[in-house]
């Protein structure tokens, strides 16, 4: 058996190199604000609804085919992120849009308890890879693909258009969680110096935010809802640096997931693959070789961010997205 290696961020030129994926792991980037949440592996058997009074927090789904199939996806992962919550006594269906977390009466009013709850919830949890548009190492003012595209008019339409126009052949921009972090930069002024730099990643702001550029096909992702068909994150786990102290998250891809994420590494060797988690780009790391099976994330959250990314990572993504719609006395 091969023996697992674990993989380094790339040493300076200082930041500018970004993390390095080799191996069977996968280092990865996340950025979140703290939401407290509790470990586990999506095998654990979720909790069933306790009796309670009919109170507590109310969640609509949005989007469509809405039905009571739907409805049912949507509770059985919440049941399976929340198991633990000692604050939670239950998750039932109202109707086929409507779901509801059971809290008890006293504590509905607390603003920690539902920030928290919130948190977990309104995910969907939806986990895809993509490889990021760079620049041609020999002509650094295109794109590197067969139907090279100039950089600068592919940033000039951004500017003029948004995010959401259509950003070339088979490219997209997608918003960045933390420019600085996904950069690997301290500050916006140095962020500056290497924004256009040809080993950089293609970033632009609009708006007050920060997107990327990457590429949209399936042929240059790991993405959900494939032609290849349906891959699922196994498990998730809590899995601390002894290096470095970092509280880190890692996670195994189930057969057809290893297989798919091994053909996108092994045909992309140094190319730099971003994570993107509900279409949000987190961070990127530079391929060095195939990897198969196992991942593992890294970054500037707390043990409690880190705890809510094994519940949402370790669940079925839910089938729509899902809004707060208050509480319910």
């Amino acid at each position: 058996m091969k023996k697992e290696k674990r993989p380094e961020c790339n040493k300076p030129h200082s930041r500018s190199a970004g993390l390095v994926l080799s191996g069977v792991g996968l280092l990865l980037g996340l950025v979140g604000a703290s939401s407290p949440g509790c470990a586990g592996e999506r095998e654990r058997h979720a909790t069933a609804p306790s009796e309670d009074n009919g109170g507590g927090y109310k969640f609509v789904l949005r989007g469509s085919p809405m039905g009571s199939e739907a409805a049912r996806e949507a509770a059985a992962t919440l049941r399976r992120r929340l198991e633990g919550f000692e604050t939670v006594t239950g998750v039932t269906i109202v109707d086929e849009r409507t779901i509801r977390v059971a809290v008890p009466k006293n504590l509905r009013a607390d603003p920690k308890v539902e920030a928290a709850i919130r948190a977990i919830c309104t995910p969907q949890g939806v986990l895809e890879f993509r490889i990021l548009a760079d620049r041609d190492p020999a002509s650094p003012t295109h794109t590197r693909g067969r139907k090279p595209q100039l950089v600068s008019e592919l940033c000039a339409r951004f500017a003029t258009n948004g995010p959401t126009a259509p950003a070339g052949e088979g490219y997209a921009w997608f918003p960045v969680e933390d420019v600085l972090y996904f950069m690997h930069v301290e500050d916006a002024d140095e962020l500056k110096r290497v924004k256009g730099l040809r080993d950089r990643a293609i970033v632009e702001e609009y708006g007050g935010r920060w997107y990327v550029l990457a590429h949209s096909g399936p042929e240059h992702g790991l993405l959900q809802g494939s032609e290849e068909g349906r891959w699922r994150i196994r498990n998730a786990f809590l899995d601390p640096d002894p290096l470095t102290g970092q509280n880190t998250v890692s996670f195994e891809f189930d057969a057809n997931g290893g297989r798919l994420f091994g053909e996108l590494t092994g045909s992309h060797i140094n190319r730099q693959l971003c994570v993107f988690l509900d279409d949000m780009a987190m961070s990127i790391a530079t391929i060095m070789e195939r990897i198969t099976s196992r991942c593992r994330i890294t970054g500037r959250f707390t043990p409690e961010r880190a705890q809510q990314l094994c519940k949402i990572l370790g669940s079925d993504p839910l089938p729509l997205s899902l809004e707060f719609a208050g509480r319910v006395d």
